[in-house]
């Protein structure tokens, strides 16, 4: 089942994103060498990137595929973009740490009870 946007492409990455350079640097302090990471809302990329930096392997979840498209030039080694619902793709089951930084996300509880489920260890 695909949902479609009800929103401009470019509006609602201007909305809600980006966050300041703090919010970023305390997710990172998160993030250890070994971590396999979800950015759910992964939108223009720019935390994913940052975390590729560190991480030994990300996965960026979004659903504006057009915005994810424009971004995904020269994506690093270790990170794969996936298009897709977050409320109905699957998420990859080796996941250790899930990156949630939506301020407009209403389904915290299940993708808390899909990440649960497939032992992601910290959100």
């Amino acid at each position: 089942m695909k949902i479609a946007p009800v929103y401009p492409v470019d509006a609602w990455e201007w909305i809600w994103a980006p966050y300041d350079a703090r919010t970023y640097e305390l997710v990172l302090e998160q993030i250890d060498a070994n971590d396999i990471v979800l950015e759910i809302g992964a939108g223009d990329l720019r935390l994913s990137r940052q975390i590729a930096q560190q991480a030994k392997w990300i996965y960026a979840l979004e659903i504006n595929e057009p915005l994810l498209e424009r971004s995904s030039n020269d994506l690093p080694a270790n990170m794969q973009t996936i298009i897709g619902d977050a409320r109905l793709s699957p998420f990859p089951d080796n996941i250790t740490v899930a990156v949630l930084l939506m301020r407009h996300c209403t389904h915290f509880s299940l993708y808390f009870d899909k990440l649960q489920a497939g032992a992601c260890q910290r959100l």
